[in-house]
């Protein structure tokens, strides 16, 4: 290792360098350090009035007759940290103010090194410190209140979109039914969605077309077209089947019938142009009336069915 410089200082030369260093440092407006011998009271450093420098101040008292450098001589050895409240000028003044003051030894140069703070200027940035607390603390309520404001609405809006999204399905769904109830078998819900509204509407959309397919099964009764009854029926369920199958049987027999009226009619008329003919007869001829009832129980016994029966056809 290269030697310091300071090795090669005796020990007056360190204790005179040391004075000048410490005396020179400054923290704050009013802050500084002084030192002074153990036991002696003898002046080693003062960094606000350097001509105290080497002067003992050993008896030195304040307004209170506080011999306070006694007594910082005392809080220095015992070790501990203490503070001791005096009176003491300012720098640059001669009048005496309330001053708080601590020291700490420093056993290898022989001395104890003090400082202090007056306590007009303590209450002075102890208010500097309340402002700007306070300056903090209501900038940490504004950034809450921000951050509480924005939440809010972040959250009324998200509540608002999930709410309209969830609603505006089911008021479709709604106002079909109003719809349905009303007749109205027109309108169609679109809710494409796979979730349970979505479920409720595809369960909706069967039935509009249920109902739908029912109607116009309805209506193509009510126009006697059966044709279309039938295609409706097959395409959406079985059992019209076996309506257009009944259809189609009622109207085989309905034909049936027709024929079997029309082949009765032509039966009635033969059997009219026979008895008109016997009646010719009779009046031509003028038979007794012995001789007329072999024609009545002959025409009795023989039904003009068996003789005049029409061809079905």
């Amino acid at each position: 290792m290269y030697p310091s410089p300071i090795d090669d200082l005796s020990e007056v030369d360190k204790e005179t360098l040391s004075a000048e260093l410490v005396g020179a440092l400054r923290y704050g407006e009013e802050g500084y350090y002084y030192g002074y011998e153990v036991g002696t009271g003898v002046n080693r450093i003062h960094g606000s009035k350097p001509e105290l420098i080497g002067s003992n101040l050993w008896d030195s008292q304040d307004a209170n007759e506080t011999y306070f450098i006694r007594q910082l001589d005392e809080n220095a050895r015992s070790g501990e940290f203490r503070i001791l409240e005096y009176l003491y000028p300012k720098l640059g003044s001669d009048q005496p103010v309330p001053k708080m003051g601590t020291a700490k030894l420093v056993p290898e140069a022989n001395l104890w090194v003090g400082t202090g703070r007056y306590i007009d200027s303590i209450a002075m940035d102890e208010a500097a410190i309340s402002a700007e607390i306070q300056q903090m603390t209501d900038r940490s309520l504004r950034i809450l209140l921000t951050v509480v404001v924005l939440g809010f609405l972040v959250a009324l809006s998200v509540g608002w979109f999930f709410t309209r999204r969830l609603t505006r399905p089911i008021q479709q769904v709604v106002g079909v039914a109003y719809a349905i109830s009303d007749g109205n078998l027109d309108e169609d819900i679109t809710v494409d969605r796979k979730d349970e509204v979505g479920q409720l509407a595809a369960a909706f959309r069967s039935m509009l077309g249920y109902l739908r397919a029912t109607a116009d099964v309805a209506n193509a009764i009510a126009e006697g077209d059966l044709t279309e009854v039938s295609t409706v029926a097959e395409e959406n369920s079985a059992a019209a089947e076996n309506v257009s199958t009944n259809a189609q049987d009622v109207s085989a027999q309905v034909e049936e019938t027709i024929a079997s009226a029309e082949s009765l009619t032509e039966m009635a008329r033969l059997l009219q142009h026979v008895v008109d003919q016997f009646r010719l007869d009779a009046d031509g001829s003028r038979p007794s009336e012995s001789s007329e009832t072999p024609i009545r129980d002959s025409t009795t016994q023989r039904p003009p069915e068996a003789a005049l029966s029409p061809r079905r056809g």
